[in-house]
């Protein structure tokens, strides 16, 4: 006798997916059998296959495997590279599926994207040649419409042209990890909106950025770094992490340091700097957020600024003088200004009313000046900020 509690108890049927035939593919694509979809690894010879099979009246069985796929990785097959610099690879199957995560790790050959999903949130180049990564991301100004995640590891990347990261190309790309690169210069990153940019374990001794507008967490560990000046004027940054360098001189630090509004975590481990808790505390001394009563954070410890008030009682008294680094703001009004405006935030000649504004003055400077850029006919070094706030 069936009672009605195991009637209403009893798990739906699992359906069965029909095989497609082809035994390498039915072994690539297992992942997808299960009732959670696993990670996909397949080699270039399978992504051919697939490319042809989708295309024909008999792969549906194959069409419907892949309307499950999530997470795609391309590996070489037999862990030996694949193809040469020459050979055009397409990645057309995945037209047909709701693909989140893409890795492409370790592999030669030129890949190309035909109709991206737009579901792609993540994708992860690790281990390639520099020009095969940077086909892969900027050949034909592609769309990547959704994609919120890239990591490009491994690659050898020296530098990024120009205009490689534009609101265009990449619309919601709120992360950048490119750890583990060749790069000597940290440049042409300021063009798309970032909020989470890592540069771990690269060659950079010097950073290029005048203004940068919302990154907010900014990690530069394992790199020869001496000093941060010119460090740009980052307006939402947060959290900075330099652990591993090589800075040795305070002065330069407070001086990058005291153009960082919002900043309010630090990692400064392992540097020649890092010797002294004294050398931390007069770090501290110079942060805006300190100046303003906030707390802040230092190699993973609080410091308040009332820590930072008794070590300044006790220490000498000395005269901080703000120094304004020429970047590509060179009109002498406008260094004066910023330089009046940095002085009332730092010595707290400001009321609140003011406090928003001051905040964001940089940002406005930085508009003001990209606005004469363009014009020709203008001498740039000849107009004077009063004249153009008047205007």
């Amino acid at each position: 006798m069936i009672s009605f509690r195991s009637i209403f108890e009893a798990k739906p049927k699992q359906e069965q997916l029909p095989l497609t035939g082809n035994t390498t593919l039915d072994s690539a694509l297992q992942p997808l059998r299960q009732p959670v979809p696993e990670k996909v690894i397949v080699s270039p010879k399978i992504i051919n296959n697939l490319n042809t099979i989708v295309t024909l009246l008999s792969g549906e069985s194959t069409r419907a495997l892949l309307r499950r796929l999530t997470h795609l990785q391309i590996v070489p097959e037999n862990g030996e590279k694949t193809g040469s610099v020459g050979e055009e690879i397409k990645i057309e199957f995945t037209s047909v599926s709701p693909l989140i995560r893409l890795d492409i790790v370790g592999l030669n050959g030129k890949y190309v994207l035909a109709n991206l999903p737009e579901t792609l949130k993540e994708v992860k180049l690790i281990n390639l040649q520099e020009n095969v990564a940077e086909s892969i991301l900027f050949d034909e100004k592609k769309e990547w419409k959704s994609l919120e995640r890239l990591y490009i590891n491994y690659c050898g990347i020296t530098s990024f042209k120009k205009n490689s990261f534009t609101p265009f190309c990449f619309p919601r790309l709120n992360l950048l990890d490119i750890s583990n690169n060749e790069i000597m210069t940290l440049e042409n990153i300021n063009e798309r909106p970032l909020d989470i940019l890592i540069v771990n374990s690269n060659k950079i001794n010097s950073i290029n950025i005048p203004v940068v507008g919302s990154i907010s967490y900014l990690s530069l560990d394992n790199n020869q770094i001496t000093n941060l000046c010119p460090f740009g004027i980052f307006l939402q940054l947060r959290y900075l992490s330099i652990k591993n360098n090589l800075i040795e001189d305070i002065d330069n630090l407070k001086e990058a340091f005291s153009r960082l509004f919002n900043l309010n975590s630090i990692s400064i481990e392992n540097n020649p700097i890092t010797d002294s808790k004294e050398n931390l505390l007069s770090l501290c001394s110079c942060l805006p957020c300190i100046s303003l009563g906030m707390n802040c954070k230092l190699n993973n410890k609080i410091i308040t600024p009332t820590e930072v008030a008794e070590f300044i009682k006790k220490g000498p008294k000395k005269k901080e003088n703000i120094k304004i680094i020429k970047q590509d703001i060179t009109d002498k009004d406008v260094e004066e200004y910023i330089s009046k405006k940095m002085n009332e935030v730092l010595n707290g000649h400001i009321d609140d009313e003011k406090l928003f504004e001051t905040r964001n003055f940089l940002q406005k400077i930085y508009e003001i000046v990209e606005n004469i850029k363009p014009k020709e006919g203008i001498d740039e070094n000849n107009i004077h900020l009063n004249d153009l706030i008047n205007n």
